[in-house]
């Protein structure tokens, strides 16, 4: 008789009902357990991004004070450093041109007494050879320091062209995030 009692409960349909209700709620709790502790990772991780972005950032943004001082040290050594050079080869010149000017000078006075009307021998003279070199130097220095402010000029027009690529995709993030929002 126990038997059948047993079977009866067993084979009532109400009470498989209530154990697969059972079973239901609490694989329903788990699956949401689950999907909870999966949310839970998710904005943790990108939490976690969002902290690593914003160290990177700042740690960018001490990095720009010192690429700044670098790019002006870079600058200022450049200039004086042509500025050396031109008076160096000055300095050079100068002791050359007067041991030239010592021998010419002689020669062409001798000359000029014999030929008057020469003036085309004053085109050797050595005044005009350092008229000449003068105008060189100024020309190279010259040529040097524009040199130097077009790398410069180079350099922050890759760096506005960077920027503006920036931006857009900026643009264009915002844009795919809102696009994402609206599907939803």
């Amino acid at each position: 008789m126990k038997d059948s009692d047993d079977n009866k409960r067993n084979s009532n349909p109400e009470n498989k009902i209530g154990k697969d209700n059972d079973y239901n709620l609490q694989n329903s709790n788990t699956q949401n357990e689950r999907i909870r502790q999966s949310e839970r990772a998710v904005e943790r991780t990108l939490e976690d991004t969002r902290s690593n972005i914003n160290r990177l950032t700042n740690e960018a943004r001490r990095e720009v004070s010192k690429s700044t001082e670098k790019m002006k040290q870079y600058q200022e050594d450049s200039i004086n450093i042509i500025n050396n050079i031109a008076n160096n080869y000055i300095e050079s010149q100068k002791e050359l041109f007067t041991s030239f000017s010592d021998s010419i000078t002689g020669n062409n006075t001798n000359r000029l007494r014999n030929y008057p009307q020469a003036s085309w021998l004053n085109y050797y003279s050595p005044e005009r050879f350092a008229q000449i070199y003068g105008e060189n130097v100024n020309t190279f220095t010259n040529s040097m320091i524009r040199y130097g402010n077009l790398l410069n000029n180079l350099t922050i027009s890759n760096m506005n062209y960077f920027k503006s690529f920036l931006q857009q995709m900026e643009l264009y993030s915002k844009e795919f995030s809102e696009t994402q929002e609206g599907q939803r």
